[in-house]
């Protein structure tokens, strides 16, 4: 009998957890051990029995037996275990045994033919299901997991304890256990990528129907001779964009299963799911492409990336909800038109599948020949090997490239291979010769706040090209398509423009191409004021910078063997055609832009050269600006961003908003006089670097290319760029002038100074034109009480802000113009008003809560040149907003910023009452037993919401200088920290107490800012039950019950 008897893992020999009555232990979950297996003849079965009978239930003691497993008698389970477990079929197990072994050896000798018979065979020995009741063998996945256990339940740690095994030949089999329709496996590559949750790891190969796929074609598949090769050699996986909502959903799950119970990766998989509970919040307040966008980034970071730990490299936490990448995905999702979308429209038959999602515009038809270089000519490109191995969503290189193109390139020398520039020694702004090939042809990369190297790099290689206006193309432009001039051998002749060179064409047009560095700054003056200032050798970098251009942070690359690369402008330019032109007008007859050339034209010039697309966005203000998107593409490994080589830690600047000026006038006791002065053009002071212009060039709305030599908006180290001289320039007036502070946003600048000080503004403007800083004079403003910086009248006598009137008077006409009856709105309206809403909230922040419907409907539109009237919740909070600003008092105290603590806490119960605590201070409030009459019945929620309420009054009766706080306010409510959070509810009680506090917070000039307490350290717990110690009588606060409020509660 010994030889025959069945044979447990280790793991299943555990202490078994679970005791049932009289002391009998019982499997993990189910009490009868080996009921699922036959097990073999001759078989002892030890089965304990329960030492005695049930007692009888009776009233609600019956519960606890249905929650439990039955006990069966000793008769009843040998039965069962006797007559309902069918044992498989040994020999038809045996023969596929057989055949799956000689498959693996066809397939190791490569034998193709032979695999693909024998797979085809094994597929038939499929065991059919003959007549009569099914087995009772079943999924390891269905095992009953029990309510009452306390140790680990997880499905991984019960299929070790419960699996029966049986041992021969070093091998284990699992006896009556089966996969679950889960586990149909993963190729050898992705089996270690899971193992090891490295990238890449798309969500796509969980599709049930792709596995199987993947592993036929894995078992067809030839092995490599190269042990270290290490690529991916099989079934090409999906892209993710190619997910519908439900794909995703249903991989995201599949995932999920196949971490926790395949893989045993419980931690992981718990942070994933947290991870997706953070998708489907983003999904209903941002919408669903935003937490799709949001999804593929965290995850790809996660797997692409490691952390520094004490334990070595450290996978990311996924399950921590980023709110900067919410805000970047949202930003994009408005930007392409997806916030109404319900679905993945880029994925195979939607109505954007053609179009590419990493710039909302349609794709333009590729040409391979043209795009991708034959892995013969070029093996050592970044682009060898693609080929169609893999699908390739990111085939938007439409620019050219040329046979042939050698492996290294210069761009002051189309000849010769690569070298890194370096700076050669400068010698009174003298430049070296254009082609030649000595040191002055290198420069090393450098910061902009290091010591600089001097010396100009040169630009050789060819001839210049006029541009033939007669190709010009019009609309949005197909940039596939190439801008056609003639290309003739042309000299230097005609006058040098500024900057630059003319070049003569046979066509009779002359061609402007920049060759120094322009800067309109008196660099003797700036130099003699840094030194008188004590700056020097401080801000050495800064004339640095207006001699060779201020460094952008991009070095010298290409991208593969393209010649160029010119991506569409978003469709968003569209949207401020107008403006970008014109503004491209103007920067090019002031000298600071060259063009328009053809590709051709630049492609003499450079040796490679890149634009990044135009768009258009929306400032907090309301107000579009127009940008260039240097951080176009995103997220592809191929082609980098412009901004991707930049690090933006070395270009911090100062920024001085709301809440920085609030802060000053707040803490500071004295009274002070302000005044204006404005930078005109800004960025455009400024020069850049020269070898860095190939990669800064602009493609108008009709694909001409110009080349940008001043700093530009969108670029990374665009404000810390322009933020050196500014800084600089802040810091040489502070020297200068009797002032106290100088505020600087961007261009604009707030002078604070002594009521008795006799600085002027005039003298400020003359001094900063003797500087050369450009300046709106009109723009300027002499020293007096009040003065407008960043869209607000700040008063530096009696320290209050408001809008200003006229502004405000355009806020009220807006709203009520989307309050007309039947009015229908485009989404760029919407947007608008949105940010111009966002913009009054700095000094009434108790109205943020009342933009978040504007948002909601927002992500309705599915099409962003659709018109839609507006929502109910909207009309509603517009008529809440106009009611505010009619109403408000308009000069308000600088607000506080940050929250201040005063141990505010407050609770309420049904059985008592409501208890409030700040600091010492308490109120109790007892109710009345009329109070829940009303219809609906009032609840608890209302109750929370009243006490918010009275501690508003309490903090009236007990300080003084609440005007302009923001206050702490704990809770143990998660409800009522939401709603506190939104100042809405459900409730339609509690809605209505709710607008009462929000009049009282905009009337009291006060804020609050909702924190969680867990119910045991409610202090004010003991209060809302009646009790009243520890508290004395001396803290206690009476205040006047609010009329609306004396029928329902008294105090106790």
């Amino acid at each position: 009998m010994e030889n025959n008897k069945t044979t447990r893992s280790k793991s299943s020999a555990r202490k078994d957890p679970d005791v049932l009555p009289g002391g009998s232990s019982s499997n993990l979950a189910n009490p009868v051990k080996g009921a699922e297996t036959n097990p073999p003849k001759g078989a002892e079965i030890n089965i304990i029995a329960p030492t005695s009978e049930p007692p009888d239930s009776d009233g609600e003691g019956s519960v606890d037996l249905i929650a439990k497993n039955p006990i069966l008698s000793i008769e009843t389970m040998k039965d069962v275990i006797t007559n309902t477990s069918v044992p498989p079929d040994e020999d038809l197990a045996a023969e596929r045994s057989y055949v799956w072994t000689k498959m693996k050896e066809a397939q190791a000798i490569g034998d193709k033919v032979l695999a693909r018979i024998l797979l085809k065979a094994y597929s038939d020995l499929e065991p059919t299901v003959g007549e009569g009741p099914p087995k009772l063998t079943r999924s390891i996945s269905a095992l009953p997991v029990m309510t009452h256990l306390s140790e680990d339940t997880s499905p991984s740690k019960k299929i070790m304890l419960e699996t029966e095994t049986e041992l021969e030949d070093n091998l284990v089999y699992a006896v009556g256990a089966v996969t679950s329709h889960q586990d149909i496996g993963f190729t050898p590559y992705f089996d270690d990528n899971i193992k090891k949750l490295k990238a890449p790891l798309p969500l796509t190969i969980f599709d049930r129907e792709w596995q199987k796929k993947a592993l036929t074609a894995h078992l067809m598949l030839k092995p490599s001779k190269n042990s270290d090769d290490k690529a991916y050699r099989g079934l090409a996986y999906h892209d993710e964009w190619t997910q519908s909502h439900s794909t995703w959903t249903n991989n995201h799950r599949s995932f999920y299963i196949t971490l926790r119970d395949v893989y045993n990766k419980g931690i992981f998989a718990e942070k994933l799911r947290i991870h997706k509970e953070n998708c489907d919040a983003i999904s209903d307040v941002y919408g669903f492409m935003t937490a799709f966008r949001y999804d593929m980034q965290i995850r790809m970071n996660a797997f692409a990336h490691r952390l520094p730990s004490k334990d070595g490299a450290a996978i990311p936490d996924i399950s921590v909800k980023q709110s900067v990448v919410v805000e970047q995905c949202y930003s994009i999702v408005r930007s392409y038109g997806e916030a109404a979308w319900k679905d993945n429209l880029y994925a195979p038959g939607s109505s954007h599948a053609a179009y590419d999602p990493d710039t909302g515009a349609k794709r333009p038809e590729l040409i391979k020949s043209v795009s991708y270089p034959s892995s013969q000519q070029h093996q050592n490109t970044a682009f060898s090997g693609r080929g169609n191995h893999q699908e390739r969503r990111k085939e938007k290189r439409w620019n050219n490239q040329t046979i042939g193109w050698g492996h290294g390139y210069n761009y002051f020398n189309h000849g010769g291979d690569y070298q890194q520039p370096t700076y050669s020694n400068y010698n009174n702004s003298q430049y070296n010769n254009p082609g030649s090939h000595g040191p002055g042809n290198t420069f090393q990369d450098f910061n902009q706040h290091q010591q600089y190297n001097r010396g100009n790099p040169s630009y050789s290689g060819g001839n210049n090209a006029g541009y033939s206006g007669g190709n010009h193309m019009s609309g949005a432009g197909d940039s596939r398509k190439r801008f056609r001039g003639s290309v003739n051998n042309s000299h230097e002749g005609g006058e040098k423009g500024p900057g630059g060179k003319l070049g003569n064409q046979s066509g009779g047009k002359q061609m402007l191409w920049p060759e120094e560095i322009k800067c309109e700054m008196n660099l003797a003056e700036w130099q003699l004021a840094l030194a008188e200032a004590n700056l020097l050798p401080e801000l050495n970098h800064v004339l640095e910078g207006f001699r060779f251009g201020f460094d952008q942070g991009i070095p010298i690359h290409k991208i593969g063997n393209l010649r160029w690369y010119t991506p569409d402008n978003h469709s968003s330019a569209c949207e401020a055609a107008e403006k970008i032109q014109k503004s491209i007008e103007e920067e090019v007859a002031s000298g600071r832009m060259f063009g328009p050339y053809s590709h051709e034209e630049v492609a003499q010039r450079f040796s490679f050269f890149r634009t990044s697309p135009l768009g258009s966005v929306v400032n907090a203000d309301g107000k579009m600006r127009p940008i260039n998107n240097l951080s176009y593409p995103k997220d592809d490994a191929e082609v980098k961003s412009v901004n991707s080589f930049v690090n933006k830690h070395n270009f911090s600047t100062t920024w001085d908003d709301f809440k920085t000026v609030s802060s000053f006038f707040r803490n500071n006791d004295g009274i002070y006089k302000l005044a204006l002065f404005d930078w005109a053009k800004a960025y455009r002071q400024i020069p850049t670097l020269m070898y860095q212009w190939p990669f800064l060039m602009v493609k108008d709305l009709s694909g001409g290319l110009y080349i940008d030599t001043r700093i530009t908006f969108g670029g990374v180290a665009g404000c810390g760029s322009f933020g050196v001289p500014a800084d600089a320039w802040k810091r040489i007036m502070e020297h200068e002038f009797d002032v106290i502070k100088i505020f600087r946003w961007v261009d604009d600048n707030l002078f604070v100074k002594k009521v008795d000080s006799k600085c002027k503004m005039q003298e400020i403007t003359e001094r900063s034109v003797k500087l050369g800083v450009a300046t709106s004079i009109e723009k300027c403003s002499d020293f007096d009480d009040e003065q407008k910086f960043i869209g607000f009248i700040w008063n530096g006598a009696v320290k209050t802000v408001k809008l200003p009137e006229k502004k405000l008077a355009k806020r009220k006409e807006q709203i009520q113009h989307f309050l007309v009856e039947g009015a229908e709105f485009k989404f760029n309206d919407a947007e608008i008003l949105a940010g111009r809403l966002n913009h009054v909230s700095f000094i009434l922040p108790q109205l943020r809560c009342y933009i978040r419907s504007i948002y909601r409907w927002m992500n309705q539109w599915k099409k962003r040149w659709a018109r839609r009237q507006i929502p109910e919740d909207v009309k509603g909070d517009l008529e809440f907003w106009l009611s505010t600003l009619n109403n408000y008092n308009h000069t308000r105290l600088c607000p506080v910023a940050d929250a201040r603590e005063i141990h505010w806490v407050g609770d309420a119960s049904t059985s008592f009452g409501i208890g409030v605590l700040i600091g010492q201070r308490w109120t109790q409030l007892r109710l009345k037993e009329t109070w829940r009459i009303a219809t609906p019945p009032r609840t608890i929620a209302w109750l929370e919401t009243v006490a918010i309420r009275i501690g508003v009054l309490m903090l009236q009766e007990i300080r003084g200088d609440t005007k302009g706080s923001n206050f702490i306010v704990y809770t143990d409510n998660t409800t009522t920290e939401s709603v506190l959070t939104s100042r809405k509810s459900k409730d339609h009680h509690s809605n209505e107490e709710w607008k009462m506090i929000q009049h009282l917070l905009i009337s009291t000039e006060m804020d609050l800012t909702p924190l969680r307490v867990i119910s045991a350290e409610n202090s004010a717990d003991g209060l809302s039950r009646g009790v009243q110690r520890p508290h004395t009588a001396v803290n206690r606060v009476w205040i006047n019950i609010p009329k609306d409020l004396q029928e329902f509660m008294f105090h106790a």
